[in-house]
């Protein structure tokens, strides 16, 4: 059992692990009814009773593409980072809540991964204030903050600044997105840390995220634009 102060750091530490888990569980909710239907024209594609041409099987095959893109390139890597995270819990939480959260963690089950996820930020922001003042908690952050939807508030505003002015353009013009792109770099603006992930290479920067896939790019930015206004 560590001493109370080092407790308090490691609940600190699992405190922000979970922070950006949450806001990655967020984006994968909003997008979780493209994925929906994204099955549903893969089933309509394949049915016997809804086949009306001998292209079906191709219809089927993007579709799985699709699919296997989503889950093999971006939601098993954020479950693997979920399952790092919770095998830390121990030292905060009750082991038999932690097993039972980990239960709820599978790369097919998006949304109790992702409210599982929610669940032990909640439970361990639980914990952090009821701390008492502690030396070894950083003055940065010892203010007191309750669970929200947007907990990189900050980000997601400087992103939606960077669009304004270009109205919808950027969702459909590859050079406008480019003109954004090189705009979130020049202000340092942090890329997803899910894009840390992609297969054969991962982007460093915003505008190598555009070359590499300017359609998820165009979905973080709608992500943020919706989180901004909240």
């Amino acid at each position: 059992m560590p001493d109370p102060e080092q407790y308090w750091v490691l609940v600190q530490e699992c405190r922000e692990s979970l922070l950006s888990l949450v806001d990655e569980a967020e984006r994968f909710l909003v997008r979780l009814p493209e994925i929906e239907r994204l099955y549903d024209r893969r089933y309509r594609a394949w049915y016997p009773g809804e086949r009306k041409h001998g292209k079906a099987h191709l219809v089927k095959e993007r579709h799985d593409g699709e699919l296997d893109r989503f889950y093999r390139e971006e939601f098993r890597p954020y479950t693997d980072s979920v399952r790092a995270v919770f095998d830390k819990l121990t030292t905060v939480l009750p082991e038999q809540e932690v097993e039972d959260l980990r239960r709820q963690v599978a790369p097919s089950r998006v949304t109790a991964t992702c409210e599982a996820v929610k669940h032990a930020f909640q439970r361990v922001d639980e914990f952090w204030d009821s701390r008492p003042d502690s030396p070894g908690v950083s003055g940065s952050m010892s203010s007191r903050r309750k669970y929200g939807p947007t907990p990189k508030t900050d980000r997601h505003r400087a992103i939606a600044n960077a669009v304004n002015g270009h109205g919808d353009d950027w969702r459909h013009q590859e050079n406008i997105l480019h003109t954004i792109a090189t705009e979130l770099d020049r202000l340092k603006i942090p890329i997803s840390s899910a894009w840390k992930k992609w297969k054969p290479a991962a982007p460093n920067t915003w505008e190598r995220a555009v070359e590499y896939g300017s359609d998820k790019v165009r979905k973080t930015i709608a992500y943020s634009l919706k989180m901004a206004q909240r």
